[in-house]
């Protein structure tokens, strides 16, 4: 019993606003008070712009920031490497690393037209651009970034600095983002289209409901954030005849090996099925041939799971207060939020109504897809390349998200080779995803 009892006390500690309030105005305190160096003082102020929600506190900190996001002060985000740490040691570092989740997906041309790079993953931005040929990289390219968490990481938002005079379009991972991208403006401009926004529905064929061999699947990597403990104690209260998927990889230095620790802790008695770090393709099959699929997190990105989950037409739960970027499209048609109390009668009660749920109908007619958001990040290109004078006649290639950014047809793969052959040896950049093409 204490053991189920300690994950929601730290979970509680975690979660508390006001501890993370407090912490950001320690934060600015700091930052004012005490550092001599200038990039430990901005370090501090960017870490507080993503702690706090309070307004006048991001006002606060916006009008310190912005003197160093312009003219000649960008340069000192890269020279002092300010935010940096975290990028040159748990990511590997910045030199001769390849990039993955990154596509070039459209060629620059002579006449002016700038190409597209898209490239998810924060850590593969600094190695797109911590060289000093950075500049004239953005010269012939437009960067669309896809953050992979929020709130975003604003210390590399202010890296990016004084690198291209057209703003750098960051794809967001909640809706709230959008506004809070201002804090790093003129930099960062922000496009309304989440990783999870990429799906290309046609990889997904669902079985009929009653031939589905689970009642319950969790896409999830193993980290604690993802808090399978939820679903566990949950399951102890629910029928033990039920059949479970679980889904992951190894991730925070935790492996399926906590996991199965976990199901005995907590006393779950059903049938539970762990596939560890099984091919996307594994992952779609059985992601049609479940019933619910559930996610517990409190916070995250977008989660592109949950998505894929709705094409495969498969309803979600997952929790009412969760900031995840992707609980926008659950609604009565799709799943269910889940309040915090008596999680086992909420997801029995979606099980029992999961035949009556269509969700995949739902998306194809309201919801996202990677043609979708292909039109829309057009439209979004082309009104900058406007705005600065420049030509836009070309389209961008198809792609969609499997597990990372694919391209959609092997001709458009081929198309971009001759680009990302130049990146290489002009820039000293490898994409290891160029010649990847989604497959079902």
């Amino acid at each position: 019993r204490l053991f189920r009892l300690w994950p929601r006390i730290l979970d509680w500690l975690r979660s508390r606003r006001s501890l993370a309030e407090t912490h950001a105005c320690w934060l600015i305190l700091a930052a004012l008070f005490r550092p001599r160096r200038s990039e430990r003082r901005l370090a501090l102020l960017v870490i507080a712009a993503r702690r706090t929600r309070i307004r006048i506190v991001r006002n606060f900190l916006g009008e310190h920031l912005r003197p160093w996001l312009s003219g000649n002060y960008g340069y000192a985000w890269r020279d002092r490497h300010v935010g940096m740490a975290r990028y040159s040691g748990e990511f590997g570092g910045f030199d001769g690393l390849p990039l993955n989740a990154t596509l070039v997906v459209k060629a620059p041309s002579n006449d002016g037209e700038k190409g597209v790079i898209y490239s998810s993953f924060e850590y593969n931005w600094v190695r797109l651009l911590h060289r000093p040929p950075a500049g004239v990289l953005l010269g012939k390219y437009y960067l669309v970034g896809a953050s992979s968490w929020s709130p975003a990481d604003y210390g590399l938002f202010a890296w990016l600095a004084g690198l291209s005079k057209d703003p750098i379009l960051i794809g967001i991972s909640n809706a709230n983002d959008i506004a809070d991208y201002a804090i790093m403006h003129p930099v960062i401009e922000p496009s309304p289209i989440m990783a999870c926004d990429w799906i290309e529905p046609r990889f997904y064929s669902p079985r009929r409901h009653n031939e589905r061999r689970f009642d319950i699947i969790m896409v999830a990597d193993w980290a604690l954030y993802k808090r399978h403990w939820l679903l566990f104690d949950a399951l102890r209260k629910m029928d033990h005849k039920l059949h479970i998927a679980l889904v992951g990889r190894p991730s925070d230095g935790r492996t399926e090996r906590e996991i199965r620790r976990e199901l005995r802790l907590f006393g779950v008695r059903q049938d539970v099925q762990l596939f560890n770090d099984i091919p996307i393709q594994e992952v779609t099959r059985l992601q049609c041939d479940a019933k619910v699929s559930v996610l517990m997190s409190r916070r995250e990105g977008s989660c592109v799971a949950v998505v894929e989950s709705l094409f495969a037409d498969t309803p979600v739960a997952m929790m009412r207060y969760a900031h995840v970027g992707s609980k926008v499209y659950i609604n009565e048609a799709t799943g269910m939020l889940m309040s915090p109390r008596r999680i086992d009668r909420q997801l029995s009660q979606l099980l029992e109504m999961s035949s009556e749920l269509h969700p995949r109908d739902w998306m194809l007619a309201n919801g996202p897809t990677c043609h979708r958001s292909l039109q829309r990040l057009e439209q979004h290109l082309a009104s900058i390349a406007q705005a600065s004078g420049r030509p836009w006649t070309r389209p961008l290639v198809p792609f969609c998200w499997r597990p990372l950014p694919r391209y959609l047809r092997e001709e458009d793969a081929r198309a971009m080779e001759a680009a990302t052959e130049e990146l290489r040896r002009d820039f000293g950049v490898e994409l290891l995803d160029a010649r990847k093409v989604a497959l079902d």
